[in-house]
């Protein structure tokens, strides 16, 4: 069976499976990319360069900037090490279950036995029949 473009469907999946197969060669390559051994690895060649030298400049002449960054940066890589349950206080807080309200009966019973429903408005109902939004 062709589609409105003349194509069958083997060729559609071949396409698509080649595209996948794209999409996860652009993935690794990025993924690569972004490891941390990669990251350290441009540093130091932007370090052994010009780049290491405008570097240089810039926190021998602002020495207090370059070290409020260096601990800053240090503080978010030890705070990346420490794992999630000894993080203490800062861990979101985690709500209990609520259980339900007990159910009430709507009805009342007449002088004659018979049960009627209730005038009473439904608990948590606002007076005067409106319910608050």
């Amino acid at each position: 069976m062709a589609d409105v473009t003349g194509r069958s469907a083997e060729d559609i999946e071949r396409e698509l499976e080649h595209k996948r197969s794209e999409i996860g060669r652009t993935a690794a390559a990025i993924q690569a990319r972004l490891t941390p051994e990669a990251a350290f690895d441009q540093a130091l060649a932007y370090m052994r360069g010009p780049g290491g030298q405008r570097f240089l400049g810039a926190v021998q002449r602002n020495p207090i900037v370059a070290v409020i960054a260096a601990v800053t940066v240090g503080w978010l890589l030890l705070g990346m090490r420490q794992p999630a349950e000894d993080r203490g206080p800062r861990q979101p807080h985690r709500a209990r279950p609520q259980e339900p309200p007990p159910l009430t009966s709507r009805t009342s019973e007449t002088p004659s036995g018979a049960t009627m429903p209730s005038a009473a408005p439904p608990p948590g109902a606002a007076a005067g029949g409106t319910t608050p939004l």
